[in-house]
C-alpha cells in the first residue's frame, strides 16, 4: 500500500472517530435535562452548570482540529524537522492527526461520562 493511500485511510478514520461523540451525544441529547453541569472542579464535584446544548463544543472543536490538520498537510503547510521528502511528512502529521482525534474523543467521553453519570 502506498503512503498516499495510507494517509487518506488514516484521515478517513481520524474524522470517523470524531463524529462518534458527536452521534453519541444528538441521540441521547432529548433524554438530557435542559440545564446540566458543564464544569467541574476538584474531586469531579460542578461548578458550573448551563444549556445541555454547551456539549456540542467539545465534539465540533475536535471535529474542527482534525480538518485543519488534514488541510494543513493536504495544502503542505506542515513541518516535521528532520524529514525531507513530501511523503514522509504526510505520513507522520497524518498519524499526529489520528492521535488527536483518539486523545480528543477520549476527552470528550469522560466529560460526557462525569455530566450523563449524576
Amino acid at each position: 500500500m502506498n503512503r498516499k493511500r495510507l494517509c487518506l485511510i488514516i484521515d478517513v478514520a481520524s474524522l470517523v472517530i470524531c463524529l462518534i461523540p458527536l452521534a453519541w451525544f444528538l441521540l441521547r441529547a432529548s433524554k438530557l435535562p435542559d440545564v446540566v453541569p458543564v464544569h467541574f472542579g476538584f474531586g469531579n464535584v460542578p461548578t458550573r452548570f448551563g444549556s445541555k446544548w454547551e456539549y456540542l463544543f467539545m465534539p465540533l472543536f475536535s471535529i474542527g482540529v482534525i480538518i485543519f490538520g488534514i488541510c494543513c498537510r493536504h495544502f503542505g503547510l506542515s513541518n516535521v524537522p528532520g524529514v525531507h521528502t513530501r511523503e514522509e511528512r504526510d505520513l507522520i502529521v497524518a498519524i499526529i492527526v489520528l492521535v488527536s482525534a483518539v486523545l480528543l474523543d477520549v476527552s470528550c467521553f469522560h466529560l460526557f461520562f462525569l455530566a450523563f453519570s449524576r
